[in-house]
């Protein structure tokens, strides 16, 4: 996967658009066995931010690596200390 921009890019033209029509929306890993930590911040730390109260009910990691899941974890850890700024 791709830099901070393509994050970006990524949660912009692919999720954003769904948000608030769909009740949960899927993010399927498979086969994705790494990526980049601006993408992943991009992705899916701009989304916890942008959603806070709605973002772990919405969204769903499936078929996540180990590496990919720290990755996540990482974002999310970023966001949170973020927001609370």
């Amino acid at each position: 996967m791709g830099d901070g921009t393509k994050g970006n890019l990524f949660r912009c033209e692919k999720v954003e658009p769904f948000w608030n029509e769909a009740d949960q929306i899927v993010l399927n890993f498979e086969g994705i066995h790494s990526m980049t930590h601006s993408f992943v911040n991009a992705f899916v730390g701009n989304l916890a931010e942008q959603h806070p109260s709605d973002f772990r009910k919405k969204l769903v990691f499936r078929n996540c690596s180990p590496l990919v899941r720290t990755f996540i974890k990482g974002a999310l850890s970023h966001a949170k200390k973020r927001m609370a700024t």
